[in-house]
């Protein structure tokens, strides 16, 4: 997959939408910067992930230290699942 950019006036380019959802990259999200020869290189960052105990049970933790909401998520998945079906 490639694609051609262009660089505005204050430098800054635009990533296309289809690299932005592949990546999972949302607005505020921290890119690291490289050059290989003639190569532009850019890497998400991505904060680690930790689990820990919590009054005896274990959490996944996402990056931002927030405890991810399991039971929601897994819901929104199942909707998307029927959803897919139903079309």
């Amino acid at each position: 997959m490639s694609s051609q950019l262009t660089i505005d006036a204050f430098g800054r380019v635009v990533i296309p939408k289809r690299f932005r959802d592949r990546l999972r990259l949302e607005a505020g999200d921290r890119l690291e910067i490289g050059a290989e020869g003639d190569q532009i290189l850019l890497k998400p960052v991505r904060p680690k992930a930790s689990l820990g105990k919590e009054h005896g049970i274990w959490v996944y933790h996402q990056g931002s230290g927030k405890p991810i909401d399991t039971d929601s998520l897994l819901e929104k998945l199942r909707q998307e699942r029927i959803g897919d079906l139903i079309r």
